[in-house]
């Protein structure tokens, strides 16, 4: 199995987990180096002459166009994921779960500290799987129209005793109780090449409730 894969997998299994509640998941944050201040965001740049399609989880009222020919995986055990993949070790995961927080949230309202704590839990929730993951960058921007939290990753894992460096972008917000997040990950030496469609595919992101 292609070994980038194997990572995303593992990443996916951890955002479908979510958060436990004993658990803090900042403590898996380095407070003692803050991540330096986001860099301006490459431009969404639609990929040329790749046909794009509507991909559409009607269960939890969300849609985003990706091209034509990534494919939707079945990931065992990650209920409330949807993990689409090219053959060129690229991935989309978007992550819609459970909060307990009710609906009455709204996050365009809450003020920017606590929208970085939605970075650092996602942060924290693969740091814990992954130690050697590092967040580069973060910042607040958009997801489907709602303010939402980002941030640029590195992260690393073994597999058959080889090193797999991967970077990743991560959005992540709040919508009628649920945490959602949207993350695109690609081997690090590919990442800036694909950096700009991805930013093109999260665009795309629409609550459709």
């Amino acid at each position: 199995m292609n070994k980038l894969l194997i990572v995303i997998i593992g990443l996916a299994l951890v955002l479908a987990a979510g958060c436990p509640k004993n658990v803090n998941p900042e403590a898996h944050v380095n407070r003692e180096s803050p991540a330096p201040a986001l860099a301006p965001p490459p431009a969404p740049a639609k990929p040329s002459g790749v046909p794009l399609k509507t991909y559409r989880d009607r269960a939890n009222s969300f849609s985003v166009e990706l091209p034509a020919d990534w494919r939707d995986v079945n990931v065992a055990g990650a209920s409330g994921l949807k993990f689409i993949k090219d053959d060129k070790g690229n991935a989309i995961i978007i992550s819609v779960q459970e909060t307990g927080m009710g609906e009455f949230l709204d996050v365009d309202n809450l003020p920017e500290s606590e929208i970085y704590n939605m970075v650092d839990m996602a942060a924290g929730q693969i740091k814990s799987i992954y130690p050697d993951t590092e967040v580069i960058s973060r910042g607040v921007r958009s997801l489907g129209g709602k303010k939402a939290g980002y941030a640029n990753l590195r992260s690393e894992s073994e597999y058959m005793g080889i090193r797999m460096p991967v970077l990743l972008m991560t959005y992540v917000t709040y919508h009628k109780g649920k945490m959602v997040s949207i993350t695109a990950g690609s081997k690090e030496s590919e990442f800036k090449r694909y950096a700009g469609q991805f930013e093109y595919y999260v665009s795309t992101f629409r609550f459709d409730d």
